[in-house]
């Protein structure tokens, strides 16, 4: 009666305990903190990595801290969502040398327009963010627009999109359908 609940809840709180001491070896902060010597900033920004399928369609949106230190473009989540091994599965947790970024575009997408960040072989994998100040960013970086800074969903990522919708759609109806009852 009680037994399978109270599993349940130490489950969780080992699960979160080891994100925590995961997080502290690596030198990870749990609450991300904007140093006083950054050249760029914003927070509440949205993004996501272009690592797999599942980082694609995961993501964070409105969550995030960016700035460029130094020589250094930092990308953070903002807490709760540095627990739980989120920014490690999702891939949103960097900390990458500016010299390794190969391309920043400006792409298009159902939703509205991000800069995808594109880095050297053997760096991560290419990020998508959502940044209000771009210009500001962009000079940060000291890197320019890639191409004309207009790209359009290659025929693959389009027909991926398109499966989400609908997926997403007939789990709504399935939702509502089961509502009724």
């Amino acid at each position: 009666s009680l037994l399978p609940g109270a599993m349940t809840v130490l489950w969780f709180v080992s699960v979160l305990i080891a994100s925590i001491v995961y997080r502290r070896m690596n030198g990870k902060p749990i609450i991300s903190r904007v140093p006083s010597d950054a050249v760029f900033h914003e927070s509440w920004c949205s993004g996501r990595s272009l690592r797999n399928m599942i980082t694609r369609v995961g993501g964070a949106r409105n969550s995030l801290t960016v700035y460029v230190q130094g020589n250094e473009l930092v990308v953070n989540p903002k807490f709760p969502f540095t627990l739980l091994f989120l920014p490690e599965i999702f891939g949103l947790d960097e900390r990458v040398p500016v010299a390794s970024i190969t391309a920043v575009k400006r792409t298009s997408h159902l939703i509205g327009c991000n800069l995808r960040i594109t880095f050297a072989e053997g760096g991560p994998a290419p990020l998508e963010l959502t940044i209000r100040d771009e210009s500001g960013f962009l000079r940060s970086l000291g890197k320019p627009l890639t191409d004309d800074g207009t790209q359009t969903l290659p025929p693959q990522e389009l027909q991926n999109c398109i499966l989400l919708l609908k997926m997403h759609f007939w789990k709504m109806k399935l939702h509502y359908f089961l509502m009724r009852f």
